[in-house]
């Protein structure tokens, strides 16, 4: 009565072991690849965040009392005027430019759109950024005397 086991087929308990801790270190192992790609996403939105927050306080810089501005037909560029100078600040190639005596300088990169608008003496500046977030920030200013 002695049956040979050889061709039975089916793991024995060591294989199964070792497979189930296999699977438990794989499943592990995609958890925390997940949590670390939504912890970089949330960085890479509270970096873009950042990088809103300064450049609408560097674009308020120039917008002081004794400076006029004068907004362009199509809404992508306002010219500044202070203490006999002028300032362009555009936005052209997904970027917020400032123009000053044949240079530029980078204010913001990364935007889907950009554009000025001007009521009053409030001039509003309204942009989508590149995670989608749409903004809005007034300006309170002086419209050039013309």
């Amino acid at each position: 009565m002695y049956h040979s086991r050889r061709y039975e087929s089916g793991f024995t308990l060591i294989e199964a072991l070792f497979q189930l801790l296999f699977l438990v270190i794989f499943a592990n192992l995609i958890v925390f690849i997940i949590a670390q790609f939504f912890e970089l996403t949330s960085i890479k939105d509270q970096r873009i965040e950042a990088d809103w927050e300064i450049c609408v306080t560097d674009i308020n810089r120039y917008f002081t009392v004794d400076s006029f501005i004068k907004l362009s037909d199509d809404g992508l560029t306002v010219s500044v005027t202070r203490n006999n100078q002028q300032y362009h600040i555009r936005f052209m190639n997904q970027t917020l430019w400032k123009h000053e005596k044949g240079g530029n300088e980078t204010l913001l990169t990364g935007l889907k759109h950009a554009h000025f608008s001007l009521n009053g003496n409030e001039l509003s500046l309204t942009a989508k950024l590149e995670n989608g977030a749409e903004k809005e920030r007034i300006f309170i200013v002086a419209q050039s005397p013309e």
